[in-house]
Formats: C-alpha cells, sequence, structure tokens
C-alpha cells in the first residue's frame, strides 16, 4: 500500500485507510485474490491430466527422499487445502467427476 500512497502523494500525517486509498484508485481486486484464483486454476490443470505425470506426484507429496535441515516452507497443497476446505487427495478424486465439479461451479 505505500507504493500507492507514493503514488498519489499521500503522506503518512494524512491518517487515511487503505481502504479509502483503493476506493479512489477504483481497484476492486485483491493481489492475494488474484494469486489464489490461478493457483486454483492450474490445480485444476494438474488434477484433470492423466495418469502419474511429475506435477500430480509433486503436488500429492509421494516425492521419496530427505528433506534439507531447518524450517519446512510452505507448501503449494496447504495453500489448496485453505482455500478449499478439503484434503488435496479429496479435489483429485473429484476432478475425476466432472458432472459433481460443474454442479458445485460458481455461478457468473
Amino acid at each position: 500500500m505505500w507504493c500507492w500512497r507514493r503514488v498519489l502523494q499521500i503522506p503518512w500525517t494524512s491518517h487515511r485507510t487503505n481502504a479509502s486509498i483503493l476506493r479512489q484508485l477504483k481497484i476492486t481486486r485483491r493481489l492475494s485474490t488474484t494469486c489464489l484464483q490461478r493457483i486454483l486454476e492450474y490445480f485444476g490443470h494438474i488434477a484433470r491430466r492423466d495418469g502419474d505425470n511429475l506435477e500430480k506426484i509433486v503436488v500429492t507429496g509421494k516425492v521419496e527422499g530427505k528433506r534439507p535441515r531447518g524450517r519446512s516452507p510452505i507448501r503449494w497443497s496447504y495453500n489448496i487445502r485453505t482455500a478449499l476446505d478439503t484434503k488435496v487427495q479429496c479435489c483429485f478424486t473429484s476432478c475425476l467427476k466432472p458432472s459433481q465439479m460443474a454442479q458445485n461451479r460458481p455461478k457468473g
């Protein structure tokens, strides 16, 4: 947000909210919403592929080997799990049933 404040030349002493600045710029979609939408679109692309390809193996976490030391990074599947409120494996099985996904599709 500080970059938008810089562009609009709004000093920090003006005490304007982030929402008012976004309204002034006519920005309706948040960047995090756009990123989440693209992540889910790519996940759907991977889930619809046939067989056990590399992307599907990596996303489901079936890669063998040890992890490096230290804090584990946030996994891509965790973002999908929190966005869809379900396990990733359940999403893969539901992608095999296109009629079920068509019924759950948001209208618009």
